[in-house]
């Protein structure tokens, strides 16, 4: 982001680890956690009006991506691609790794078919997505 915040993660008393965001006026500000168990911020935009990242969904470290706006809070990445028109039929997303200055490109891994793969997800404009596997990615520039 500009350098007036830091996103990461934060612990509470109970040890539970919340995503969230330091803004140089306080302590951290948690950016919620789904499933109630543990959150972790892995990046960002460059206004800092989106971050992504990993959420547990159990005690035992299953784990989804989750996607953050500042308009709409925290959701599953899985549920918010969705949302938005991609077919995420055969994907279990276990994690978003980074996202562009701009918050429209969106990186990370997760299994297809049941074998871990990447993924990039492009939001070029509202309701238009794209998700591809960095395996047929690869496959079409080496075509071009």
């Amino acid at each position: 982001d500009d350098g007036s915040r830091i996103f990461g993660f934060s612990a509470d008393a109970s040890g539970r680890t919340y995503a969230c965001v330091w803004n140089g006026s306080g302590g951290p500000t948690s950016l919620g956690a789904l499933a109630g168990f543990n959150s972790f911020a892995t990046g960002c935009s460059a206004d800092g009006s989106v971050a992504v990242g990993r959420y547990e969904t159990n005690s035992t470290g299953g784990n989804g991506g989750f996607i953050w706006t500042a308009s709409g809070g925290m959701m599953s990445l899985s549920s918010y691609l969705a949302a938005n028109g991609v077919d995420m039929t055969n994907w279990s997303i276990a994690q978003a790794t980074s996202v562009s200055a701009d918050g429209t490109t969106i990186a990370g891994t997760g299994y297809f078919n049941g074998e871990m793969r990447g993924f990039v997800a492009s939001i070029p404009s509202p309701g238009a997505l794209a998700v591809a596997g960095l395996a047929a990615l690869g496959a079409r520039r080496r075509r071009r």
